[in-house]
Parts: C-alpha cells; structure tokens; sequence
C-alpha cells in the first residue's frame, strides 16, 4: 500500500490526531505539571468522596499495571492519597487532596484553551458534528468491546 493511501486512513488519521492532542496538552497544561492522563484521573476522582483503585481502572479503561504507576506519580506530587482498606486489605481507596483540588480548579482555562486549539481548524458547526461522531464512534466501540470481554469470560 502507498503510504498516501495510508495517511488516507481513518486509522492512522486517528493516531495523528491523538499525537496532535497530546502534544498540545502538554505544552498548555506544562505549569502544572500533569499529564493528559493524570489529569483524567485526578477529574474522575472530582465528584466522589472516594473511589477504589479497580473502579478508576474500570472507569477510566486502564490496566491495573498503569493505574498502579499513575497513582504513584500522583502520590508523589500530592495530588492524590491513598489507603488500603479496612474490610480488604487488597483494595485501596483513592481520594484527592486538597492540592488536587486546587489543580484542578487552577487548570480551568488550560483545558479550554486546549480544546479549543485542537478543534481550531473545523468551522464552529463541524466541531459539533465532529464531537458528536467521535462520541457515537467512541461508545460503539466500547460496547462491543465489553460485549466479547463479557463472551471471553463466561467462555473461560
């Protein structure tokens, strides 16, 4: 295959995209020391008091070797704490601290300013149309994924 019929795939336009969305979150979101990923976990644990470290794996789609390193960083920067539970000492629980808090409030206009970088090429009808496909692509996706994970368990 040439390799402009592959920059022609919807595939590899979809990596790019993601190196292009990865690279202008850190150069916005570098002052405060986060990367996309610890961002997300750190916005997952906004709205909840506490949450177990196999429910932000759930939750977030991410193995439990990477949480477990993601949490670590996290930790270090105190921007999250955790401690093992009482009724299992196999779980942990998972908090932000108030330093996490305070990120998160402070990253505000950071994230406003990187979505809109990243969606600054498309005309302010096509972003909507844009978002809305990724969002239909995104959860087809991922049904049909928990679909044959939910298949590859009772068939183990």
């Amino acid at each position: 295959m040439p390799i402009q019929d592959l920059y022609a795939k919807p595939g590899y336009q979809i990596r790019r995209l993601r190196q292009i969305a990865s690279a202008i979150f850190a150069a916005e979101a570098a002052p405060y020391g986060v990367t996309s990923q610890q961002y997300t976990t750190l916005a997952a644990l906004h709205d909840v008091a506490s949450l177990e470290q196999n429910e932000l794996c759930d939750l977030l789609r991410l193995d439990r070797s990477t949480m477990a390193t993601l949490l670590v960083r996290l930790e270090e920067k105190d921007l999250i704490r955790r401690s093992t539970s009482t009724l299992d000492r196999r779980r942990k629980h998972v908090v932000l601290t108030p330093r996490g808090r305070r990120l998160l409030a402070a990253i505000g206009p950071a994230l406003e300013r990187i979505q809109e970088n990243i969606l600054a090429p498309l005309a302010q009808a096509d972003r909507v149309n844009f978002a809305r496909m990724l969002k239909e692509l995104v959860e087809a996706h991922t049904i049909a994924a928990d679909e044959r994970s939910q298949t590859d368990e009772e068939a183990s």
